[in-house]
């Protein structure tokens, strides 16, 4: 079942992505939004799936619990490996500024990395990781997101003010 599901995906991006190579490149910038929300919710919609059946009152209270443990600073929910999030550690850590990381195979096993990426993409519009918090307030992953991502907030000195 699963599977029919993901395929069907596939298919349908790949269609997508073969019709908008034949689409004028003006008509394609002005429809570029309605396109990325297709593509936001089809790709919730797959992390949604792939995390099966779970006890979502539980899990959204475990995302809870994360939103509120940063409070007082900056909370990184992440993948061990992946290349953003390495990125969020490298730039949070050159900048020295103190962050809880919290990798999600590491809860549980495992178990609560698909569940908690589901309600992530229910409750910010974001499945991916990294996804980072600072006083409670989702900022967003490591380029985008949120409040517009970490290191582009950092650029601009508005990660700054948000940390006082």
């Amino acid at each position: 079942m699963l599977q029919t599901k993901i395929f069907t995906a596939v298919v349908a991006l790949l269609f997508l992505a073969h019709v908008n190579a034949f689409v004028p490149l003006a008509i394609r910038a002005t429809h570029t939004r309605l396109h990325m929300g297709f593509f936001d919710d089809l790709k919730q919609k797959i992390v949604a799936s792939s995390a099966g059946e779970y006890d979502v009152p539980m899990v959204s209270s475990k995302l809870d619990e994360i939103v509120k443990s940063s409070s007082s600073g900056v909370v990184m929910m992440t993948f061990q490996s992946c290349p953003y999030c390495v990125k969020a550690r490298e730039v949070l850590e050159s900048n020295s500024i103190p962050y809880t990381d919290i990798v999600l195979e590491d809860l549980d096993n495992g178990a609560l990395k698909g569940p908690l990426r589901a309600e992530l993409g229910k409750r910010f519009k974001q499945t991916s990781v990294p996804a980072i918090f600072l006083k409670e307030e989702f900022i967003g992953g490591a380029n985008n997101g949120g409040k517009g991502g970490l290191i582009p907030l950092l650029a601009s000195g508005e990660f700054q003010k948000m940390l006082l």
